[in-house]
């Protein structure tokens, strides 16, 4: 395939690429597992070669790959060579320099050769080539509804077991008796963590009419506060957008609600020529027909509407066909009864921020997708569950 290169670790590879990642099987050995320990132990030290994207902060994609591959060699049987076990096909599209530096911390800390491979290239000849071939029978993939949704009917054609973590549109419930304090600041953190590029980003704020005002001019202020550069300075809190494309969605998402009646509260402009940068965005009064309230921003841009009754709140955090994440906020157990029940979510953070680990399912419902990234549940899919039953004369 004339428009595929595969990329063999010691052979220099750009830093910016349309790419997926082709995992192949490992065995779990004593051995694999120190790699494997000591891969997380580069990523999370963030050496120069991980934080050369200017992040203040792993970057998002980097997190969801480096769980992937975990979840995929925590998988292995130790009593079974490599070579019996299905092959798993996970695929990232934009995979930048940050991500390459990942996989280039397992290899360097002694993977053997033939177990991680990148392949790069134009991403639909590559799934088109891939996802059908036998050698592989699992896809995991990361990234667009629209795109995951082609992947699974091109997986679903060739009986491929699929995990999709998709979009997300989060919303954020804040009720009359919340601690608007604490709602702000983790809502807060939470929205503008890697300039709100991240899947479980909250973005439709739905708060009592009763507090409204209040919380809005506090997130506001909350804002205002934040230091945003270059993410290898010290003391940034929020660095830059991806790509010049996000900074034309942040203009289009930010001036469409303003014409809708939205109130622009601060940011809403680009920071400066140099680099992606975009203002923390505060909306209030944002109708729910403005194309922040129906479409994921992936960016630094809060929009906030008041409920009057939480009935009406839930009903609007579920009249979309995303459903990944969900916050809220209120100190009525009855309240959070209500919400864990009838929120159409897959993960819900009540009265903190998004907390996600190893040992809780990780993954969204509707169009957000299928399968899960963490818990005893991510292995469930690169098993299979088989029945041997022998009868001894």
């Amino acid at each position: 395939m004339g428009g595929m290169q595969v990329l063999q670790w010691g052979v220099s590879y750009p830093d910016f690429m349309d790419s997926l990642v082709a995992l192949v099987p490992l065995a779990r050995t004593p051995a694999w597992t120190v790699t494997v320990l000591e891969a997380t132990r580069k990523a999370i030290m963030l050496d120069p070669a991980w934080k050369g994207g200017d992040y203040a902060e792993p970057p998002e994609q980097g997190i969801r790959l480096w769980r992937d591959i975990l979840n995929f060699l925590a998988a292995r049987s130790p009593e079974v060579s490599r070579d019996q076990f299905p092959n798993q096909l996970d695929i990232l599209p934009f995979l930048q320099a940050q991500e390459t530096a990942l996989i280039k911390a397992f290899a360097d800390a002694g993977l053997p050769p033939g177990v991680l491979g990148l392949v790069y290239g134009t991403p639909a000849e590559i799934s088109s080539y891939l996802i059908p071939h036998p050698v592989i029978r699992k896809v995991t993939f990361t990234g667009s509804i629209a795109v995951g949704k082609q992947l699974a009917a091109l997986a679903g054609q060739h009986m491929k077991r699929v995990t999709m973590e998709l979009g997300g549109h989060a919303p954020v419930i804040v009720c009359e008796d919340a601690d608007i304090a604490l709602a702000v600041k983790a809502a807060g953190a939470a929205k503008f963590r890697n300039a709100g590029q991240v899947c479980i980003s909250p973005t439709r704020f739905l708060v009592h009419r009763s507090i409204v005002g209040d919380f809005a001019e506090a997130l506001a202020d909350h804002a205002k506060a934040l230091r945003v550069g270059d993410g290898l300075a010290e003391g940034t809190q929020m660095g830059p957008l991806a790509n010049p494309r996000r900074i034309d969605a942040m203009t289009t998402f930010t001036e469409d609600a303003v014409q809708k009646g939205a109130k622009l509260l601060t940011g809403g402009q680009r920071i400066g020529n140099a680099g992606y940068f975009w203002q923390p965005t505060i909306l209030a009064d944002v109708p729910k027909e403005a194309k922040v309230f129906n479409d994921e921003p992936f960016g630094p841009v809060a929009a906030i509407q008041p409920f009057d009754t939480l009935e009406q709140a839930i009903a609007e955090s579920n009249r979309l066909l995303m459903g990944l994440a969900g916050y809220a906020f209120t100190k009525s157990l009855k309240y959070s009864d209500l919400l864990a029940r009838k929120l159409e979510v897959g993960m819900l953070w009540m009265n903190m921020p998004a907390m996600p680990s190893a040992e809780m399912p990780f993954g969204g419902v509707k169009d957000s997708g299928y399968g899960s990234e963490g818990g005893p549940e991510a292995l469930e899919a690169y098993l299979n569950s088989r029945a041997v039953m022998i009868q001894n004369a």
